[in-house]
């Protein structure tokens, strides 16, 4: 009897390997890539007990340790645990991590246990007057928002319409569309977007946790990208997966 080729009996479905060899075609070796990973810039699984966050890319966007960010468990595998009270956050100065006058997307899976300090998971953001930057987080009455501003006016400002639930794992994707011009929210694959005419302002470092002077975190955050295009809506429910999350490198 003639020996199978190594990669069919590997094959889950060896039958459908030979019907491909019969009519001349290759079985493939190895999945390809996801299309995920089109313009993906960093990619941090946040998986360190402590200190530095390594970009799980390679790309060397590593971000900063500010105040011993702790270490609990994940939506998949571990977390960064903030707490505020020490103004914790991670950080680092990259203009490839810029949020102003062009595309961008943000996916993060985050557990927060208190809303009190209207926490910001991600942001890039000036304090000093006139305010500006962009940030995500949920307001102190529950409610998401991904928010813009320039020279203390608002540029944009997406807002949840309920609470959301403390101690509660929640999936958030913001999406800077400048193309377009209009910025959308999805939490846990339900979108709610609003335009905006200009660029927010883009000076600070790009922060986890924290605006570095305000706006720490009580809570964990977990599994963040970031890519400078749009991310579509069928890509949304792909991270998203059902609930489950689906991380880097997306397969």
């Amino acid at each position: 009897m003639p020996q199978l080729a190594p990669q069919l009996v590997e094959m889950q479905q060896p039958s459908l390997a030979l019907e491909i060899l019969r009519l001349g075609g290759e079985v493939p070796d190895e999945v390809p890539p996801s299309p995920l990973l089109n313009n993906l810039v960093a990619y941090w699984k946040l998986e360190e007990p402590s200190g530095t966050r390594v970009d799980a890319m390679g790309g060397g966007h590593d971000l900063t340790d500010n105040n011993t960010v702790g270490q609990a468990v994940g939506k998949i595998g571990n977390a960064a645990s903030f707490v505020s009270a020490n103004s914790e956050s991670l950080s680092r100065s990259d203009v490839a991590l810029a949020m102003g006058g062009r595309d961008y997307s943000m996916s993060l899976w985050f557990y927060a246990s208190s809303w009190t300090t209207f926490p910001w998971f991600v942001t890039r953001w000036k304090s000093s007057i006139p305010i500006d930057g962009v940030y995500a987080g949920v307001y102190t009455d529950g409610t998401y928002r991904f928010t813009g501003y320039a020279a203390g006016s608002v540029m944009f400002d997406v807002a949840g319409a309920s609470p959301l639930s403390v101690s509660t794992w929640y999936h958030m994707v913001c999406v800077h569309d400048w193309v377009g011009k209009r910025a959308y929210v999805y939490l846990n694959n339900v979108s709610n977007s609003v335009t905006f005419a200009a660029a927010s302002g883009d000076d600070e470092p790009f922060a986890l946790g924290g605006a570095l002077t305000e706006h720490f975190t009580d809570g964990r955050i977990d599994e963040v990208g970031f890519w400078t295009r749009v991310l579509a809506p069928a890509e949304v429910a792909q991270l998203y997966n059902n609930g489950n999350g689906l991380p880097y490198p997306f397969r």
